[in-house]
């Protein structure tokens, strides 16, 4: 048996309007839930984490993976990603004192979303 190569990622193409209209939203997510009605619609994330994750230093965008926790329940865990394509899972901090770099530390990343359901909210088309 042959290990799987890991290559490197594709470069990004330059950035598009991924914006979609509200009926192309309707569309899609009512799709997904016709072809999976036991799982979850959606899930919630506050503005703080994502401001954080966001902010972090040569974020160029952001990459969603979808996980299991060890009961098997889904999770989305949220990483920048660099101009290059690449997740950004560690930082590395400048010493005030210099302009050497120090250690390296974790950077932001996210999980714990608020799962819909049950927290959904009852008006939304989507």
């Amino acid at each position: 048996m042959t290990a799987r190569k890991e290559s490197r990622p594709k470069p990004l193409p330059k950035p598009i309007n991924q914006r979609i209209r509200l009926k192309t939203a309707i569309d899609l997510t009512k799709r997904y839930q016709r072809s999976a009605p036991a799982s979850e619609k959606a899930g919630f994330f506050f503005a703080s984490g994502l401001k954080d994750l966001l902010a972090q230093e040569g974020v160029y965008g952001m990459r969603i993976y979808h996980g299991l926790d060890k009961d098997g329940r889904y999770r989305m865990v949220l990483v920048g990603v660099d101009a290059k394509g690449e997740d950004i899972t560690s930082t590395r901090r400048v010493a005030k004192s210099t302009t050497a770099f120090t250690a390296s530390q974790e950077a932001v990343l996210l999980d714990g979303h608020i799962p819909c359901p049950p927290f959904c909210p009852p008006g939304s088309p989507l």
